[in-house]
């Protein structure tokens, strides 16, 4: 096994490292869709995501890349406006879990649109939104966005690594 021994040299900073365009960016920056009546969420389902938030119940969350224009709610619970590209979350409700056949097409991405029609009463002191849902009949290939949300099954095996020398020179 070999040791890690201190250098006086710096490392290679991120921002010193060459542009290469075989590299692609992984966002991860994430806004909720916050409905209100009549808004729309229109984009495409990527996948469904389980989040464990810091208090509360773990719950799923759809997974939209926006197609167009969208408000949102960033982390700090404030609306912005939001460009087509854009990442957001979508919580599942009772009302939304068809869509989630849609989510689990291994080749497949369905651009969808999500209407926010009305809350209704369930009880208890609760309201829960109703929602107009639908998709485009024709899907596109799930390899056009990227690694981050290809088929595990379709992802090539990768060589093993022997070392440093494994490395594209710089």
């Amino acid at each position: 096994m070999s040791k890690v021994s201190k250098s006086t040299k710096p490392a290679t900073s991120v921002s010193t490292l060459p542009k290469d365009d075989e590299w692609i960016d992984l966002e991860n920056e994430r806004y909720m869709w916050s409905a209100s009546e009549g808004r729309i969420l229109q984009g495409y389902l990527l996948t469904v995501e389980h989040i464990e938030p810091k208090s509360g119940r773990p719950f799923d969350a759809l997974l939209i890349r926006t197609t167009v224009e969208t408000a949102l709610v960033d982390r700090d619970g404030e609306e912005v406006i939001a460009p087509s590209g854009t990442d957001v979350l979508v919580p599942v409700t009772a009302r939304l879990q068809n869509m989630l056949k849609l989510a689990d097409q291994p080749h497949d991405v369905y651009e969808v649109r999500i209407q926010a029609l009305k809350q209704v009463d369930i009880g208890g002191g609760q309201k829960m939104w109703t929602y107009k849902a639908a998709a485009k009949a024709h899907p596109i290939p799930r390899t056009m966005f990227g690694p981050m949300f290809a088929v595990y099954s379709e992802v090539p095996e990768l060589p093993a690594a022997n070392g440093a020398t494994d490395f594209p020179a710089t």
